[in-house]
């Protein structure tokens, strides 16, 4: 069967088909529809030249202050023959009361209210409806500052057009700015949507909170400075205190963000960020209120005096985490949030260059939102990475949780093991997971293999993997190159593993990944997983290294228990079958029902020979004894029930065959010049008593019988 057709997933097709609907759909809206047009502004009549002051001077209204007119203006001009009932004067004004007449007629008035701010209310948007009747009358204009100490007051940009087209224009100025500012809030309130979702919020690698508080703080400063808010709602103080007092209060938020980016996170400089934000809103409040002091006057104080201490304390939090990282020999772990930061004093500097020497055609506040959005996509980027890599850290833990489940429901090994390979090929989608053990020749063969349903067991010409030459190459590079070799395409390794590509070939394997299982330093079998989904390349990986530990584990378990059974039934001196061994043989395994030879080979001078020449001497007879014994009749039929007596078994099938193998046993014997006394009978029809066979023996040891 074709792998690679097999992974195929057409929903991939579905999703790219849908994804371009999408697009086109977004992209004709966009190209195709009224969304560019400027049709509307055909109908907007500029209206801001032509006025003329109580001097008769003809004047530009947009260059009007307040301050140079001792607080107090009267300006008129005619309304054009052309104006209709449609029509409205429509502009914006800024920190000034303002009353607009036509005759004796007073069609507006806008008296400004105290605030907490003061008497300053910053920019307000105006209507004034018009009629055709009014065509050709002249329109007064009287404006007032609305304190003495607000600064820059008078009326801007005023135009002659439906309200609906003007605010469309005022749309169509700041909409740049608009859609930035509401990313910013967008991407601040999902840090803090993300943070609440956080279950152990002890592990994030950043205090994503306060970033995400503090950009919704500057976020909301920034949205108020577009005048968007205040157009759309028709609300006016709310925008303007929010405007004044919010953005002193990012200078915590951001330094506790920073700080948490530091491998220090020295708590002292969220001290000094929470006092110095504490203590500039109170001085604030308490000069506006208890002083008299308009903040329209001591808010850019405030806003210089915060970035700065922004400024001073991040540069100090960061030198003293270099210096600390470079002492103790540890890298710094957040160069991208470093490279954002980068970013946004680049963005800063190109901000001050649009406000100072108008360079550009975007909006002033363009640059400094546009540097916090990338900021934030930075940060939010880095923090999906630790998600992702999080979430596929719990994935793991959860996979090889699950694998020790399944590995310790057997108390058996070799059915842990089994489990283990069955469950792993079952959850990473593998077509094969194989262990191939190290055998006494040192090649490498295939012990345990699990194949998907609808698949053949591995060739049997490829289970077996020669170490020199072939494996000792691969080993090299798994030892190079994190312990494990992963083929995801085999035509890349045709010639620089040719024999590995033809056993790939010859198994119909696509991709794999090895591992190799170590045991004290010592490696005793690979661990194979081949035929996977590509996505699971990364995962297979970097579990590699547990799951072949812990087959590398069971291995030895299992061998520690065939060595503990070894010697619970077999005699360690001679490696012959012990007395319970002979016992389970004789009772449960043997069939008297068929012919069968009985040999009683007796030493009857070990216990002399171990008393005069030692117990090495001793065991030296009783090893050669049981060894030509083994080599004669099969090791799985000889015993040892006792010291001085060994008996075996001949299941030949013809009594002369079994003589033979009597007499060269004999012969053996005599050549190693040992005491023995050796008996045998041959059971042509078997037996119903084992016992009479065994005294048979005995009593005529020295020749060989037939029964």
């Amino acid at each position: 069967m074709n792998d690679e057709g097999k992974s195929f997933n057409p929903f991939i097709i579905y999703n790219l088909i849908y994804a371009a609907i999408v697009i086109l759909i977004g992209f004709y809206a966009l190209l195709f529809t009224d969304f560019l047009s400027r049709d509307y502004r055909s109908e907007i009549r500029e209206f801001s030249e032509g006025w003329q002051d109580t001097s008769g001077k003809i004047c530009n209204i947009n260059d009007i202050v307040l301050e140079d007119f001792s607080g107090h203006v009267l300006l008129e001009k005619e309304i054009p023959s052309s104006v209709t009932g449609r029509d409205s004067l429509c502009f914006e004004s800024e920190d000034c009361n303002l009353q607009v007449n036509i005759g004796d007629n007073t069609l507006y008035r806008f008296d400004t209210l105290k605030n907490l701010t003061g008497m300053g209310y910053g920019r307000a948007y105006h209507e004034v409806g018009l009629s055709e009747d009014m065509a050709g009358k002249k329109v007064v204009l009287k404006l007032s500052e609305v304190s003495g100490q607000v600064s820059g007051a008078g009326v801007r940009d005023v135009y002659l057009c439906p309200f609906s087209d003007y605010l469309h224009l005022k749309m169509d100025v700041s909409q740049v700015s608009f859609v930035l500012t509401l990313m910013i809030m967008f991407f601040g309130g999902l840090l803090v949507l993300v943070w609440a979702g956080v279950s152990d919020k002890q592990s994030l690698p950043l205090d994503i909170l306060d970033l995400g508080v503090g950009s919704v703080l500057i976020g909301t400063w920034l949205l108020t400075n577009t005048g968007i808010m205040q157009l759309l709602t028709g609300r006016l103080y709310v925008w303007h205190v929010l405007n004044r007092m919010t953005i002193i209060l990012v200078l915590y938020p951001f330094v506790r963000f920073f700080n948490s980016t530091t491998r220090q996170k020295r708590k002292i400089y969220n001290y000094i960020a929470f006092y110095i934000t504490i203590a500039m809103e109170i001085i604030m409040v308490l000069m506006r209120i208890a002083m008299g002091i308009d903040t329209s006057r001591t808010y850019t104080a405030f806003e210089i005096l915060m970035a700065d201490s922004l400024f001073i304390i991040l540069a100090l939090m960061l030198s003293d985490d270099y210096f600390f990282c470079k002492k103790n020999g540890l890298p710094i772990e957040q160069k991208g949030i470093y490279l954002g930061l980068l970013l946004v004093f680049v963005c800063c500097i190109l901000e001050y260059c649009n406000y100072r020497y108008r360079v550009g055609i975007l909006a002033v506040g363009t640059f400094i939102r546009l540097g916090m959005l990338l900021f934030m996509i930075i940060v939010l980027i880095r923090f999906i990475n630790w998600w992702m890599r999080d979430q596929a850290a719990v994935d793991r833990d959860r996979f090889v949780n699950r694998s020790l489940q399944f590995a310790v429901a057997s108390k058996k090994p070799q059915e842990s093991i089994r489990l283990l390979l069955e469950y792993m090929g079952e959850e990473l989608g593998a077509r094969r997971t194989i262990i191939f053990e190290q055998m006494p020749d040192g090649n490498f063969g295939s012990t345990y293999e699990w194949f998907m349903e609808g698949y053949d067991q591995l060739p049997k010409e490829i289970t077996t993997v020669p170490y020199k030459g072939f494996l000792d190459k691969i080993y090299e590079n798994m030892r190079s190159d994190n312990l494990y070799i992963e083929v995801s395409d085999k035509e890349e390794i045709k010639t620089s593993y040719p024999n590995l590509y033809d056993r790939l070939v010859k198994s119909g394997t696509a991709r794999m990944v090895a591992g190799p299982m170590m045991l004290e330093e010592r490696l005793i079998g690979i661990l194979l997983i081949s035929d996977f989904p590509p996505e699971n390349f990364r995962n297979i990986k970097e579990i590699m290294g547990i799951i072949s530990y812990f087959f590398a584990q069971f291995i030895n378990q299992r061998n520690e228990q065939e060595r503990i059974l070894f010697y619970t039934y077999h005699d360690p001196t001679s490696g012959a079958g012990n007395r319970s061994a002979l016992k389970d043989f004789t009772e449960g395994k043997l069939d008297m029902s068929q012919a069968f030879g009985y040999v009683l080979c007796e030493v009857p001078r070990l216990r002399e020979i171990n008393d005069t020449m030692g117990h090495d001497a001793g065991d030296e007879i009783v090893s050669s004894v049981g060894r030509i014994l083994m080599d004669t009749f099969g090791k799985e039929n000889v015993y040892r029930p006792s010291g001085e007596e060994f008996v075996a078994f001949g299941f030949e099938s013809d009594e002369t065959f079994f003589e033979n193998d009597v007499e060269r046993v004999r012969r053996s014997l005599a050549d190693k010049d040992y005491t023995t006394v050796l008996g045998a009978v041959y059971c042509a029809n078997g037996t119903t008593d084992l016992k009479n066979v065994r005294r048979y023996v005995r009593e005529h040891a020295g020749d060989t019988h037939k029964g």
